[in-house]
């Protein structure tokens, strides 16, 4: 994951890292850890975390990248995904591993 991170960070200048977080306790620690390496590496200062939706596509960031969206009985992130479309235009939007 980080690597993949990376590649695309030396692509584009601001990247949005976009974690779920409702309905998978995996998902919310992990969300903690890339923060933690977030601070921590100079190679990632153009990554920001947020969660899934469309308070989260902001007009600062060239690409969002959807980490593992999940539904669940809790969340049912294809709405909320589809809720950024509008948002995000015509700039890239990248899902790993989603499980729609």
């Amino acid at each position: 994951m980080r690597e993949v991170l990376l590649a695309i960070a030396r692509e584009y200048p601001r990247v949005k890292l976009c974690i779920q977080t409702s309905g998978s306790p995996i998902l919310a620690s992990f969300r903690r850890t890339v923060e933690f390496d977030l601070e921590r590496s100079d190679m990632m200062r153009n990554v920001s975390v947020g969660g899934i939706g469309p308070q989260h596509a902001d007009s600062d960031s060239d690409v969002f990248i959807l980490l593992c969206p999940t539904n669940t009985q809790v969340d049912v992130v294809v709405e909320d995904a589809m809720a950024m479309s509008p948002k995000i235009g015509a700039r890239p939007l990248v899902m790993l591993n989603p499980r729609l």
